[in-house]
């Protein structure tokens, strides 16, 4: 077939000229494509040493390793790609995921410092650098981290989330519902941003507002049955008992969110 061909190629490149460093990572992915990772593994490691300033080869490497149940092997792959080009983000962050995985935060965090140095626009890094200082109790930092990578990518709901959850957590609610507002703005259909906004605004007793977020909330595929009953919760405090009951009604059939007019 085609990928035979293709190896056939990749072959004869490398035998004319044997430190054709893309030759050998070309022949690494066709074998992989017809699973021969032994193979893929070897050519991988071909093109890094004739590119040694290349991640591109030890990460591959490191992802077969890790596929294949080789945490330590893979590790090594993955450093060696950082060591050989200090501005590969992608390479330090399969790092600090492998030592993540292996119960090594501090040098996981020291991974994902050294990812967000090397693409700064990048929030992947920031957010992983943040879910190691909330799970050893550093919620500052914590909190630090997530509003840089909301300030690093706008668009990225998930960075807007968790530091909306990190405001919550430390008593700011006009912090974090600014932030859940900033992650249904980047991402419009998170039921889940639009509900912790609504929440937010009930215990501030902005029942207009949060009957808002609830509708939309209710409008995506899902969380229906959630939203709505936070909707009937809300009709309940002003005292709208007949659209309450048309509401609990609407949920026990639910398909579509229903849109209610959040004025008493």
């Amino acid at each position: 077939g085609r990928y035979a061909d293709a190896l056939a190629e990749y072959d004869k490149a490398v035998e004319i000229e044997p430190d054709y460093a893309n030759a050998h990572m070309g022949r690494g992915s066709v074998l992989l494509r017809l699973d021969r990772p032994a193979d893929a593994l070897d050519s991988y490691r071909r093109a890094a040493g004739a590119d040694p300033t290349s991640a591109r080869a030890h990460i591959a490497a490191g992802k077969i390793h890790e596929s294949q149940g080789r945490p330590a092997d893979a590790l090594d792959s993955y450093s060696r790609a950082a060591r050989a080009d200090p501005t590969s983000a992608e390479a330090h962050m399969a790092a600090g995921n492998m030592h993540e995985s292996q119960g090594r935060p501090a040098d996981a965090l020291d991974s994902y410092r050294r990812a967000a140095r090397a693409d700064p626009s990048s929030a992947e890094a920031h957010i992983a650098a943040g879910k190691i200082h909330e799970s050893q109790g550093r919620p500052a930092d914590a909190l630090d981290s997530y509003s840089r990578a909301a300030r690093a990518d706008p668009t990225s709901a998930e960075a807007h989330m968790a530091a909306g959850n990190m405001h919550e957590s430390q008593g700011r609610p006009a912090d974090a519902l600014d932030s859940y507002r900033r992650a249904a703005r980047a991402d419009p259909t998170s039921a889940r941003a639009h509900m912790a906004a609504g929440e937010i605004n009930e215990r501030l007793d902005n029942l207009p507002d949060s009957m808002a977020g609830y509708n939309a909330a209710a409008g995506i595929a899902g969380a229906e049955e959630l939203a709505g009953s936070a909707q009937a919760r809300i009709l309940k405090r002003q005292g709208r008992l007949r659209d309450e009951d048309d509401m609990i009604r609407h949920i026990k059939r639910p398909k579509r969110g229903q849109h209610v007019d959040g004025e008493e």
